[in-house]
Protein backbone atom coordinates (compact mmCIF):
# COMPACT_ATOMS: atom_id res chain seq x y z
CA UNK A 1 0.00 0.00 0.00
CA UNK A 2 1.37 3.37 -0.83
CA UNK A 3 2.63 5.41 1.85
CA UNK A 4 -0.24 8.25 0.77
CA UNK A 5 -3.02 5.75 0.55
CA UNK A 6 -5.76 6.38 2.88
CA UNK A 7 -7.56 3.04 4.05
CA UNK A 8 -11.70 3.10 4.07
CA UNK A 9 -13.84 0.59 5.98
CA UNK A 10 -16.94 -0.02 4.41
CA UNK A 11 -19.69 -2.12 6.91
CA UNK A 12 -22.54 -3.88 5.39
CA UNK A 13 -25.51 -5.24 6.88
CA UNK A 14 -26.44 -7.30 4.29
CA UNK A 15 -29.53 -5.68 2.69
CA UNK A 16 -29.60 -5.31 -0.67
CA UNK A 17 -30.46 -1.54 -0.71
CA UNK A 18 -27.81 -0.66 1.55
CA UNK A 19 -25.33 -2.37 -0.03
CA UNK A 20 -25.84 -0.86 -3.06
CA UNK A 21 -25.88 2.74 -1.57
CA UNK A 22 -22.49 2.43 0.05
CA UNK A 23 -20.82 0.62 -2.52
CA UNK A 24 -21.82 2.82 -5.15
CA UNK A 25 -20.42 6.31 -2.51
CA UNK A 26 -17.19 4.02 -1.94
CA UNK A 27 -16.74 3.49 -5.35
CA UNK A 28 -17.04 7.09 -6.43
CA UNK A 29 -14.55 8.10 -3.66
CA UNK A 30 -11.98 5.59 -5.25
CA UNK A 31 -12.62 7.41 -8.48
CA UNK A 32 -11.16 10.92 -6.49
CA UNK A 33 -9.28 10.02 -3.86
CA UNK A 34 -6.01 7.08 -3.47
CA UNK A 35 -7.31 4.82 -1.10
CA UNK A 36 -8.10 0.95 -0.37
CA UNK A 37 -11.95 -0.10 0.49
CA UNK A 38 -11.80 -2.69 2.81
CA UNK A 39 -15.27 -4.45 2.78
CA UNK A 40 -16.75 -5.83 6.39
CA UNK A 41 -19.81 -7.67 7.36
CA UNK A 42 -21.36 -6.61 10.32
CA UNK A 43 -20.17 -9.51 12.11
CA UNK A 44 -16.49 -9.07 10.70
CA UNK A 45 -16.11 -5.70 11.44
CA UNK A 46 -16.31 -6.66 14.93
CA UNK A 47 -14.05 -9.39 15.12
CA UNK A 48 -11.81 -7.03 12.93
CA UNK A 49 -12.20 -4.43 15.33
CA UNK A 50 -10.99 -7.20 18.60
CA UNK A 51 -8.01 -8.07 16.05
CA UNK A 52 -7.16 -4.71 16.37
CA UNK A 53 -7.31 -4.20 19.79
CA UNK A 54 -5.21 -6.96 20.74
CA UNK A 55 -2.74 -6.52 17.66
CA UNK A 56 -3.60 -9.37 15.83
CA UNK A 57 -4.54 -7.13 12.59
CA UNK A 58 -1.87 -5.03 11.35
CA UNK A 59 -3.89 -3.60 7.94
CA UNK A 60 -3.76 -0.02 9.22
CA UNK A 61 -5.89 2.43 10.80
CA UNK A 62 -8.77 3.32 9.06
CA UNK A 63 -9.50 7.15 7.95
CA UNK A 64 -13.27 6.51 7.39
CA UNK A 65 -15.54 4.30 8.34
CA UNK A 66 -18.52 4.08 6.60
CA UNK A 67 -22.07 2.45 7.34
CA UNK A 68 -25.17 2.02 5.69
CA UNK A 69 -28.37 0.76 7.81
CA UNK A 70 -29.00 0.05 11.75
CA UNK A 71 -27.35 -2.53 12.28
CA UNK A 72 -23.81 -0.68 11.29
CA UNK A 73 -24.57 2.06 13.47
CA UNK A 74 -22.85 0.59 16.64
CA UNK A 75 -19.76 -1.29 15.24
CA UNK A 76 -19.10 2.01 13.12
CA UNK A 77 -19.09 4.09 16.06
CA UNK A 78 -17.39 1.76 18.16
CA UNK A 79 -14.49 1.40 15.68
CA UNK A 80 -14.25 5.46 15.46
CA UNK A 81 -13.94 5.51 19.22
CA UNK A 82 -11.70 2.77 20.15
CA UNK A 83 -9.09 2.55 16.87
CA UNK A 84 -9.77 6.16 15.12
CA UNK A 85 -10.82 7.85 11.69
CA UNK A 86 -13.94 9.54 10.87
CA UNK A 87 -17.39 7.88 10.88
CA UNK A 88 -20.13 8.47 7.87
CA UNK A 89 -23.46 7.11 8.13
CA UNK A 90 -25.60 6.89 4.81
CA UNK A 91 -29.46 7.14 5.45
CA UNK A 92 -31.40 8.38 8.30
CA UNK A 93 -29.55 6.97 12.06
CA UNK A 94 -32.01 5.87 14.52
CA UNK A 95 -29.46 7.19 17.10
CA UNK A 96 -28.58 10.89 16.84
CA UNK A 97 -26.85 12.53 14.06
CA UNK A 98 -24.45 14.16 16.02
CA UNK A 99 -23.15 10.90 17.24
CA UNK A 100 -21.35 10.56 13.67
CA UNK A 101 -19.18 12.99 11.81
CA UNK A 102 -21.26 13.07 8.69
CA UNK A 103 -24.16 11.62 7.89
CA UNK A 104 -25.98 11.59 3.98
CA UNK A 105 -29.62 11.99 4.44
CA UNK A 106 -31.75 11.52 1.43
CA UNK A 107 -34.47 14.35 1.52
CA UNK A 108 -37.57 12.04 1.78
CA UNK A 109 -36.42 11.36 5.00
CA UNK A 110 -37.74 13.77 7.97
CA UNK A 111 -35.45 15.65 9.76
CA UNK A 112 -36.29 18.05 12.51
CA UNK A 113 -32.63 19.33 12.51
CA UNK A 114 -31.82 20.99 9.32
CA UNK A 115 -29.05 23.02 10.14
CA UNK A 116 -26.66 20.87 11.39
CA UNK A 117 -23.03 20.69 9.80
CA UNK A 118 -23.08 17.16 9.91
CA UNK A 119 -25.78 16.66 7.77
CA UNK A 120 -25.51 16.16 3.66
CA UNK A 121 -28.85 15.78 1.96
CA UNK A 122 -29.42 13.93 -1.61
CA UNK A 123 -31.95 13.26 -3.55
CA UNK A 124 -33.29 9.59 -3.85
CA UNK A 125 -30.42 7.16 -3.59
CA UNK A 126 -26.65 6.89 -3.97
CA UNK A 127 -26.12 4.60 -6.68
CA UNK A 128 -23.70 4.41 -9.46
CA UNK A 129 -26.03 5.12 -12.44
CA UNK A 130 -25.54 8.31 -14.12
CA UNK A 131 -27.11 8.79 -17.68
CA UNK A 132 -24.05 8.02 -19.64
CA UNK A 133 -25.70 5.15 -21.39
CA UNK A 134 -28.67 5.20 -24.39
CA UNK A 135 -31.37 2.91 -24.00
CA UNK A 136 -33.00 0.76 -26.60
CA UNK A 137 -36.29 1.95 -27.54
CA UNK A 138 -36.97 -2.18 -27.79
CA UNK A 139 -36.32 -3.10 -24.18
CA UNK A 140 -38.39 -2.35 -20.78
CA UNK A 141 -38.52 -3.33 -17.52
CA UNK A 142 -41.05 -3.68 -14.67
CA UNK A 143 -40.05 -3.76 -10.81
CA UNK A 144 -42.31 -4.93 -8.44
CA UNK A 145 -42.18 -4.34 -4.75
CA UNK A 146 -44.63 -5.96 -2.47
CA UNK A 147 -46.49 -5.86 0.68
CA UNK A 148 -45.32 -3.06 3.06
CA UNK A 149 -47.17 -0.76 6.29
CA UNK A 150 -47.07 1.93 3.75
CA UNK A 151 -49.29 0.33 1.07
CA UNK A 152 -52.18 -2.13 0.31
CA UNK A 153 -51.01 -5.01 -1.71
CA UNK A 154 -53.91 -6.34 -4.41
CA UNK A 155 -53.00 -8.78 -6.92
CA UNK A 156 -55.47 -8.49 -9.54
CA UNK A 157 -55.22 -4.18 -9.48
CA UNK A 158 -51.39 -4.31 -9.80
CA UNK A 159 -51.94 -7.03 -12.78
CA UNK A 160 -54.11 -5.73 -14.46
CA UNK A 161 -51.85 -2.36 -14.76
CA UNK A 162 -49.25 -4.89 -15.77
CA UNK A 163 -51.64 -6.00 -18.66
CA UNK A 164 -52.38 -2.41 -19.80
CA UNK A 165 -48.63 -1.33 -19.86
CA UNK A 166 -47.54 -3.99 -21.73
CA UNK A 167 -50.78 -3.39 -24.38
CA UNK A 168 -49.65 0.42 -24.54
CA UNK A 169 -46.39 -0.89 -26.08
CA UNK A 170 -46.40 -4.01 -27.81
CA UNK A 171 -43.39 -3.80 -29.52
CA UNK A 172 -41.54 -3.27 -26.25
CA UNK A 173 -40.14 -6.81 -25.03
CA UNK A 174 -40.49 -5.92 -21.18
CA UNK A 175 -38.41 -8.24 -18.22
CA UNK A 176 -40.65 -8.23 -15.05
CA UNK A 177 -38.19 -8.64 -12.10
CA UNK A 178 -39.91 -9.21 -8.64
CA UNK A 179 -38.32 -8.61 -4.64
CA UNK A 180 -38.30 -10.25 -1.66
CA UNK A 181 -41.62 -8.93 -0.68
CA UNK A 182 -43.12 -9.90 -3.18
CA UNK A 183 -46.47 -12.21 -2.68
CA UNK A 184 -44.78 -15.83 -3.69
CA UNK A 185 -47.82 -15.86 -6.24
CA UNK A 186 -48.27 -13.00 -7.99
CA UNK A 187 -45.44 -14.78 -10.38
CA UNK A 188 -47.63 -17.21 -10.89
CA UNK A 189 -50.77 -14.77 -11.76
CA UNK A 190 -48.40 -12.86 -14.45
CA UNK A 191 -47.75 -15.82 -16.28
CA UNK A 192 -52.03 -17.17 -16.66
CA UNK A 193 -52.38 -13.50 -18.43
CA UNK A 194 -50.19 -14.87 -21.43
CA UNK A 195 -48.47 -11.38 -22.05
CA UNK A 196 -46.46 -12.36 -25.29
CA UNK A 197 -43.83 -9.29 -24.61
CA UNK A 198 -43.20 -9.99 -21.07
CA UNK A 199 -40.78 -12.65 -19.09
CA UNK A 200 -40.59 -13.08 -15.89
CA UNK A 201 -36.93 -13.20 -13.74
CA UNK A 202 -37.24 -14.18 -10.26
CA UNK A 203 -34.92 -11.74 -8.09
CA UNK A 204 -33.05 -14.62 -6.08
CA UNK A 205 -32.19 -15.99 -9.26
CA UNK A 206 -30.06 -12.96 -11.00
CA UNK A 207 -26.89 -11.42 -9.88
CA UNK A 208 -26.08 -8.25 -7.40
CA UNK A 209 -25.84 -6.03 -10.74
CA UNK A 210 -28.62 -7.51 -12.88
CA UNK A 211 -31.15 -4.51 -12.15
CA UNK A 212 -28.45 -1.98 -12.83
CA UNK A 213 -27.00 -3.59 -16.08
CA UNK A 214 -30.97 -3.92 -17.46
CA UNK A 215 -31.36 -0.52 -16.60
CA UNK A 216 -28.91 0.99 -18.95
CA UNK A 217 -30.21 -1.20 -21.92
CA UNK A 218 -33.77 -0.23 -21.12
CA UNK A 219 -35.81 2.86 -22.54
CA UNK A 220 -38.71 2.57 -20.23
CA UNK A 221 -38.90 0.82 -16.83
CA UNK A 222 -41.86 0.81 -14.75
CA UNK A 223 -41.70 0.52 -10.90
CA UNK A 224 -44.58 -0.03 -8.19
CA UNK A 225 -44.93 3.39 -5.99
CA UNK A 226 -43.32 1.24 -2.91
CA UNK A 227 -39.86 0.85 -4.25
CA UNK A 228 -38.56 4.62 -3.58
CA UNK A 229 -34.67 3.52 -3.72
CA UNK A 230 -35.66 1.76 -7.25
CA UNK A 231 -37.53 5.06 -8.45
CA UNK A 232 -34.49 6.54 -8.34
CA UNK A 233 -32.01 4.22 -9.73
CA UNK A 234 -34.33 4.71 -12.57
CA UNK A 235 -34.55 7.97 -12.41
CA UNK A 236 -30.72 8.74 -12.42
CA UNK A 237 -30.20 5.60 -15.59
CA UNK A 238 -31.62 7.99 -18.24
CA UNK A 239 -34.97 5.42 -18.30
CA UNK A 240 -38.58 7.26 -19.33
CA UNK A 241 -39.74 5.95 -15.55
CA UNK A 242 -43.52 5.20 -14.80
CA UNK A 243 -45.28 4.47 -11.72
CA UNK A 244 -47.70 0.99 -10.78
CA UNK A 245 -49.81 1.84 -8.20
CA UNK A 246 -50.06 0.34 -4.74
CA UNK A 247 -52.74 1.63 -2.92
CA UNK A 248 -51.71 4.11 0.03
CA UNK A 249 -52.73 2.84 3.69
CA UNK A 250 -52.06 5.79 5.27
CA UNK A 251 -49.87 9.45 4.20
CA UNK A 252 -46.58 9.04 4.80
CA UNK A 253 -43.20 10.27 3.17
CA UNK A 254 -42.63 7.59 0.73
CA UNK A 255 -46.09 8.18 -0.98
CA UNK A 256 -45.19 11.99 -0.35
CA UNK A 257 -42.33 12.01 -2.57
CA UNK A 258 -43.18 9.58 -5.13
CA UNK A 259 -46.43 12.19 -5.96
CA UNK A 260 -44.01 15.18 -5.64
CA UNK A 261 -42.48 13.07 -8.94
CA UNK A 262 -45.69 13.00 -10.77
CA UNK A 263 -46.74 16.36 -10.04
CA UNK A 264 -43.56 17.74 -11.78
CA UNK A 265 -44.19 15.57 -15.02
CA UNK A 266 -41.21 13.58 -13.82
CA UNK A 267 -43.04 10.72 -13.66
CA UNK A 268 -45.57 9.33 -15.28
CA UNK A 269 -48.36 7.31 -14.60
CA UNK A 270 -50.79 4.86 -17.06
CA UNK A 271 -52.97 7.75 -17.12
CA UNK A 272 -50.91 10.80 -17.34
CA UNK A 273 -48.02 10.98 -19.54
CA UNK A 274 -44.45 12.44 -17.78
CA UNK A 275 -42.12 15.14 -19.73
CA UNK A 276 -39.93 13.99 -21.82
CA UNK A 277 -38.29 16.97 -22.07
CA UNK A 278 -36.75 16.43 -18.78
CA UNK A 279 -33.77 14.54 -18.09
CA UNK A 280 -32.48 13.59 -14.86
CA UNK A 281 -29.46 13.57 -13.48
CA UNK A 282 -29.10 12.99 -10.22
CA UNK A 283 -25.38 11.62 -10.00
CA UNK A 284 -25.48 11.86 -6.43
CA UNK A 285 -22.81 9.44 -5.61
CA UNK A 286 -20.44 11.55 -7.24
CA UNK A 287 -21.64 14.64 -5.10
CA UNK A 288 -21.78 13.09 -1.98
CA UNK A 289 -18.26 11.52 -2.74
CA UNK A 290 -16.86 15.10 -3.89
CA UNK A 291 -18.74 16.66 -0.67
CA UNK A 292 -16.72 13.95 1.34
CA UNK A 293 -13.40 14.08 -0.53
CA UNK A 294 -13.82 18.01 0.37
CA UNK A 295 -14.77 17.61 4.24
CA UNK A 296 -12.07 15.50 5.25
CA UNK A 297 -9.40 14.74 2.91
CA UNK A 298 -7.33 16.72 0.93
CA UNK A 299 -5.46 13.02 -1.01
CA UNK A 300 -6.75 13.44 -4.85
CA UNK A 301 -5.21 10.55 -7.52
CA UNK A 302 -2.99 11.81 -9.99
Amino acid sequence: MKSDQIIIWRITDGRKGHDIQSLSLTNAIQKIINCKIIHLSVRQAWLTIIKYLIGLDKSGEPSLIIGAGHQTHLPVLIAKFLIGGKSLLILKPTLPTYLFNLCLIPYHDDLKIMNQNNVIRFHGSLNGNENFKRQKDKKGLILIGGKSRHFEWDDNFIANQILRITQESPSVKYVLSNSPRTPKDFNNLINTLGIPNLKIIDHNKVPSNWIADRLLESKKVWVTNDSVSMIYESLSSGSEVGIIKLREINDNKVFRSVNILIEKNILRTIDKEADKKIKIRFGEAARCANLVKNKFFNIVND
